[in-house]
């Protein structure tokens, strides 16, 4: 009997970005840390070609800060305030696997092809209170486009140990990063962040999980 089965893939990452150039230089942390997660399905059955596409999260910068606010009856209170600046992708992905007929290992090239999402958000929370509110100070999406080579080590018939390092062309962008110098906000904690614009090439280094069906 004819097999018609496709193989799946599901992976799990932590993730470390090393920005390059400029992007590298605004930044006062030197690796942006996050999380990725990626579908892949098989094209053709038998072989070792897979479409797909992921999601990926980064935190580039945070700012935190007690804020004196006045309420309506021109009372002082003192408010926690927070701004975190992030970076979201999305992309879709071609996957194609090197057979060099090792039982355990499989060496892979991919390509990736998507958006980032550089946004900053403030949230301002009362101690002790429910009541909070939040505010986007800056949205932008920019194209990118990458390429890397990993492998996946088999631990049985499912589930696989995923290693990447690849590089990421990224658009050019506004994004908030860390100021050199603290000083103390009168109004936000995004007063402690630095708005930036360049170009925000990667180098992308992936460790994970991926688990095949």
């Amino acid at each position: 009997m004819e097999n018609n089965y496709k193989f799946n893939i599901v992976g799990f990452d932590g993730l470390l970005s090393v920005p390059q150039g400029i992007f590298g230089r605004n930044m006062k942390n030197k690796v942006i840390p996050g999380v990725n997660f990626n579908y892949l399905k098989q094209y053709k059955v038998d072989q070792p070609f897979f479409l797909g596409g992921g999601i990926g999260f980064g935190k580039l910068a945070t700012s935190a800060d007690q804020i004196i606010r006045v309420n309506p009856s021109s009372i002082d209170e003192i408010w926690d305030g927070r701004t975190n600046s992030n970076l979201l992708k999305f992309y879709g992905s071609a996957r194609y696997f090197i057979n060099l007929g090792g039982k355990k290992l499989t060496p892979y090239f991919q390509a990736n092809l998507g958006w980032n999402w550089f946004y900053t958000i403030t949230s301002f929370t009362f101690p002790d209170s429910d009541e909070s509110s939040t505010d986007f100070e800056k949205s932008e999406i920019s194209f990118m486009y990458s390429g890397a080579l990993g492998a996946n080590y088999a631990i049985d018939y499912n589930w696989h140990i995923n290693l990447s390092l690849g590089f990421e062309n990224g658009q050019s962008a506004f994004y908030y990063v860390d100021r050199e110098e603290y000083k103390q906000p009168q109004f936000s904690p995004v007063e402690n962040l630095e708005l930036k614009k360049s170009l925000t090439n990667s180098i992308a280094i992936q460790l994970g999980a991926a688990y095949r069906w």
